[in-house]
């Protein structure tokens, strides 16, 4: 490719060379008088806090490599040379927060940050990733018309890298080079610079502005130079505003005053900030701009902060980092992502709320719980999900409605040495209340176990979810739900079991019910099986308990 048309290519005139760079600068001109450069634009108080504050919201994220175990499960690989690059040390001289705080600003202000990624040979392994200043990377296309990187170490020195070993972060743009928020906004970023500047001389003068010293005769070069040594000496300075000025030789001082206020400057200051706040998406309260902000929607923006500013940016880390850091093979099995929950780190009210949801909707356990908080995990007992009981699906609502429950069965006769008729009649009563009482409590674990299998016949593990059903986690909360109702039911019977038996005869309930469960999952049609079950269990289930409970009734009366 010839210098011509390397110099009119589309990339080459995105960013100009290096040397044109450096011999002219990158500022921009403003219609404000100020000129423009990245340099300044960090000057800029609003402008460094939005860049400060996205910069600090990404690199203080955890950022680990995941694999996928199975279908459902996955688990941090700690193992993979990947998980140490992105989450701890990309290289040997920065940790993750610093590199990819770097990196961030760059993107912010440049509209693109570029890391050199170093390879073990011949694997191909990524080994470190090295951050390289935007001004000295040129994006170009070779004779073949793929995608390197020129990097410029200074004249004449310089390497070019292929794509594939340049990880490149880019703003909106024409997809291959981001835009340069500074080059686009500089006439934003011009004004609130001037708007500052105005402030800084407005108080460098004494808080006075310009003004006309009038003399009624002629002054020499000499006097002209010594009154205007003599102000700047005496009146100069925010040290001496509000001096009293003595004037000689009958002059008179004419101000030619406009006020700030009347110059809405303290207005334009505060619209430049929000301006800025603008192009980065940043909730103005973020930069400490409070005058549209209350108690009811600064939550609000706090979601708007996380959704709309640094959930895309995040998007934008893990797309690259998953393409150039893992190879296609295993691309399948592995995948970089944020924990977002990190955001939630300072706030100890909204970690709590979170994690009460979540172990009370059951999608996650104890142990995960503690392991985000870095505390060690409670034993097996907390690696068990807990379920709602008395929920259901949309699907059991609608067939409970279609297909009411059958008339319950009388309860079993009940042994009574009281030959009075009316005490008869009321311990009838009495026991059917206890029934009912077991029917809710039975259908409501019936339920939650017809959800179980349902979720586990679309992921075709109906076996492993019978079995886990078997284990000593379900059975815990069957005999915890169980118990008291057992209990009651065998004292309106007049059976009094001490705790021992009580536990035993439970136990023997739970291992019945749990090998019918077994026969349900084992069926042909399991979805017509399960809602047979889940219609006639409860009913059925409660029963056997009082008949069970009956029978012990009378032996212990023998």
């Amino acid at each position: 490719m010839s210098l011509v048309k390397r110099l009119l290519h589309p990339e080459r005139r995105a960013y100009p060379p290096d040397w044109l760079a450096r011999l002219f600068g990158d500022w921009y001109g403003t219609k404000s008088g100020v000129q423009v450069s990245t340099g300044d634009a960090w000057k800029y108080t609003a402008f460094y806090a939005c860049v400060d504050l996205i910069s600090r919201g990404i690199a203080h994220l955890p950022l680990p490599l995941y694999e996928r175990k199975d279908e459902d499960v996955t688990a941090r690989a700690t193992g993979h040379p990947v998980y140490e690059l992105v989450h701890t040390r990309p290289n040997p001289e920065q940790t993750a927060f610093v590199w990819r705080q770097a990196m961030q600003a760059w993107l912010l202000t440049w509209g693109n940050a570029y890391a050199a990624i170093e390879r073990v040979q011949p694997s191909g392994r990524p080994e470190a990733l090295w951050a390289m200043p935007p001004d000295t990377v040129r994006v170009q296309r070779n004779d073949a018309g793929a995608l390197e990187y020129v990097q410029n170490y200074g004249m004449p020195k310089q390497r070019t890298l292929q794509a594939a070993n340049v990880l490149h972060l880019r703003t909106m743009g024409d997809g291959i080079l981001g835009k340069s928020p500074v080059r686009l906004f500089a006439e934003s970023i011009g004004l609130g610079l001037a708007a500052e500047r105005t402030g800084a001389t407005f108080f460098g003068n004494g808080m006075r502005p310009s003004g006309v010293l009038e003399h009624p005769g002629s002054l020499t070069a000499e006097g002209l130079e010594n009154l205007k040594k003599s102000l700047a000496d005496e009146h100069g300075g925010p040290d001496n505003a509000g001096k009293l000025l003595v004037l000689e030789e009958g002059m008179k001082y004419n101000a030619l005053t406009i006020p700030p206020e009347d110059a809405q400057f303290l207005e334009t200051r505060t619209f430049q900030v929000r301006d800025i706040a603008r192009i980065f998406h940043v909730p103005p309260h973020k930069l400490a701009d409070l005058a549209d902000a209350t108690f009811a929607n600064v939550e609000e923006q706090n979601i708007e902060w996380v959704a709309d500013c640094l959930a895309p940016w995040m998007v934008n880390w893990e797309q690259e980092l998953n393409w150039k850091l893992l190879s296609p093979r295993e691309r399948e099995g592995y995948f970089v992502e944020f924990v977002a929950e990190g955001l939630l780190r300072g706030n100890a009210t909204a970690r709590q709320a979170f994690y009460h949801g979540a172990l009370s909707d059951g999608w996650m356990t104890i142990n995960e719980v503690r392991r985000k908080e870095n505390l060690n995990p409670i034993g097996p007992a907390g690696d068990i999900n807990y379920v709602p009981m008395n929920m259901t699906t949309a699907e059991a609502a609608l067939d409970a409605q279609e297909n009411p429950a059958p008339e319950p069965a009388p309860p079993p006769p009940v042994a009574d040495d009281d030959d009075d008729e009316d005490g008869e009649e009321d311990g009838g009563r009495d026991l059917r209340a206890h029934r009912d009482l077991l029917v809710d409590t039975c259908g409501r674990i019936v339920r939650a176990e017809v959800e179980s299998l349902r979720k586990a016949v679309k992921r075709g593990k109906v076996a492993a979810e019978v079995a886990d059903l078997g284990q000593s986690g379900h059975r815990t909360r069957t005999r915890t739900v169980l118990t008291p109702v057992i209990r009651a039911t065998a004292a309106a019977l007049g059976y009094d079991p001490d705790a021992a038996s009580l536990r035993a005869f439970i136990g023997s309930q739970v291992d019945s019910h749990n090998a019918d469960v077994a026969l349900v999952a084992a069926c042909d049609d399991i979805t017509g099986a399960m809602l047979q079950w889940e219609h006639d269990a409860p009913g059925a289930w409660a029963d056997e308990i009082l008949t069970a409970l009956g029978g012990r009734y009378a032996a212990s009366n023998a």
